[in-house]
């Protein structure tokens, strides 16, 4: 967080937590001063592969979700390459994910990016590979790896009688 803080950039989780702990995980990642990306699928539409596939395209799941009339939910469409960034950015996208950008591609993608446009990179990003992801232009990053890498703390509860 201190070092993604340097470049103005926010690190938040992913919804990839521990079944039945998706909560102290999530308030872990508050307490360290990342972000929550998201509790539920429902929190925020997020276009993703399957929503294309089915729903004809970018343009046409765009659409779908803008239709859904959730007036407080925004939509975030992952983005896979240039081409689909620039058609995003066209739709009016508003929050973008490149997904399984390497840091070469972000930073063509940067030199394109829109005003009033958010920038979240995800996938293939670790704590060990995080430096490199830290370039002007984006805005945050999401990590699985806050949760699923973390130490773990034996908290087991032993009752006494008294």
């Amino acid at each position: 967080v201190d070092l993604a803080s340097k470049k103005n950039i926010k690190l938040l989780d992913t919804r990839k937590t521990t079944p039945g702990l998706r909560s102290l995980e999530k308030y872990a990642v508050r307490v360290g001063g990342g972000f929550n990306h998201r509790l539920g699928q429902t929190d925020t539409w997020m276009i993703k592969d399957n929503h294309k596939s089915c729903l004809g395209g970018l343009k046409g799941a765009f659409e779908f979700f803008q239709k859904q009339g959730a007036f407080y939910n925004s939509i975030v469409a992952e983005i896979h390459d240039l081409s689909e960034l620039k058609e995003a950015q066209s739709l009016g996208i508003k929050h973008l994910m490149l997904d399984n950008f390497s840091p070469e591609q972000i930073k063509e993608a940067v030199k394109v990016k829109a005003a009033g446009v958010t920038f979240e990179v995800s996938g293939g990003v670790n704590l060990a590979t995080l430096e490199t992801y830290l370039i002007e232009g984006v805005d945050v990053i999401s990590l699985g790896s806050l949760i699923y890498s973390a130490p773990r703390v034996d908290i087991s509860l032993k009752f006494k009688p008294v």
